[in-house]
């Protein structure tokens, strides 16, 4: 059975890029030593990515196979190859630990956490809400890298602020000529993505009618960001030249 067959193809398994957090969430390792160009592909740390935030992780049988190694090693002050990968294993197992929970102390054990159900508000048809959430397409790769945050976001305005709010989220185009209908856009993504000219006018008069837009770089991408920024300064432009 291959990996997308049991996560799905849009969530591949990808080696853990040296610049993770779980290389120093609490202490300094050295992703070298898992992902260097000694370590074979197969045998490499993978992992699954969800907006800025791994959700799974998976360690191939040569770590764990090493880890089970004579407990002695492990006391050995040594830079032998082998010592040093048993030593980086307990410490990324740590690391692993304070990322998953950012190092937040467990809640009570009666404690019940909410659950989103995902049949909420989609069985209500033709359901009006003061306010209504949509999440822009665009051209620069995934475009909705965290699928679920908008979702978040409006049932915390809905319990918390008691804001009318629907729990769907619609997908529109820049183009489309009713934005207007939807106060609340958002962008999000990691790719540079491209605008055209038509897309920046009605974008513009959407904002001048007193929509809001959202634009949020996943993870902090540059690519996103810098688009981000210059499809702004174009769309300033677009009618002040006319």
């Amino acid at each position: 059975m291959e990996d997308k067959d049991v996560f799905g193809q849009e969530s591949p398994l990808l080696p853990l890029i040296a610049s993770h957090p779980i290389w120093s969430s609490h202490t300094l390792v050295p992703a070298s030593v898992f992902q260097g160009e000694q370590v074979p592909e197969d045998k490499k740390i993978l992992a699954i990515e969800r907006g800025c935030k791994t959700v799974v992780g998976l360690a191939p049988n040569r770590s764990r196979a090493t880890g089970k190694r004579n407990a002695s090693l492990r006391r050995q002050r040594t830079s032998s190859p082998s010592a040093i990968v048993v030593s980086s294993l307990i410490r990324l197992a740590g690391n692993i630990i304070a990322y998953a929970t950012g190092l937040e102390p467990p809640k009570p054990r009666l404690d019940k956490p909410k659950v989103l159900d995902p049949k909420d508000d989609k069985a209500v048809a033709g359901a009006r809400y003061q306010l209504e959430l949509a999440q822009v397409r665009h051209d620069g790769g995934d475009w909705q890298p965290a699928k679920n945050a908008m979702r978040a976001l409006a049932l915390n305005a809905r319990d918390k602020y008691l804001i009318d709010v629907s729990l769907v989220k619609q997908e529109v185009p820049m183009a489309q000529q009713r934005l207007w209908q939807y106060k609340f856009l958002y962008m999000h993504g990691k790719g540079k993505f491209t605008t055209e000219e038509k897309e920046l006018e009605n974008m513009k008069a959407h904002l001048e009618l007193g929509g809001t837009l959202l634009a949020d770089a996943c993870c902090g991408a540059e690519p996103f960001d810098t688009a981000s920024v210059s499809s702004s300064r174009s769309c300033s432009r677009t009618r002040s030249s006319k």
